[in-house]
């Protein structure tokens, strides 16, 4: 079953903005070993000073924990998104 509407709305700043904060809001919970959050639980700013604000931080705290990640960190395998189904590669044997 998708996890998207029948009709989506048609992008726009704010609305992709929104989307942009979404995953890196997620990326970082799950780098930093929290649960990610769920969707309804990222709100947009609600202006374009205050959303140029909010990425920018963002971006700032997901570069420093890219930073702090060891080649193994890198290596391993990433961890199943809630809600999907996990894809995994068929053992050769």
């Amino acid at each position: 079953m998708p996890d998207w509407a029948e009709t989506e709305p048609v992008p726009t700043i704010g609305w992709l903005s929104w989307h942009i904060g979404w995953w890196w809001s997620v990326t970082i919970d799950h780098a930093q070993g929290r649960k990610p959050r769920d969707r309804i639980e990222i709100t947009w700013p609600g202006d374009g000073t205050s959303a140029v604000a909010w990425l920018r931080d963002l971006r700032t705290t997901r570069l420093t924990e890219l930073d702090r990640l060891t080649d193994a960190d890198l290596d391993a395998p990433a961890p199943p998104s809630p809600g999907h189904r996990a894809l995994s590669t068929p053992s050769p044997t």
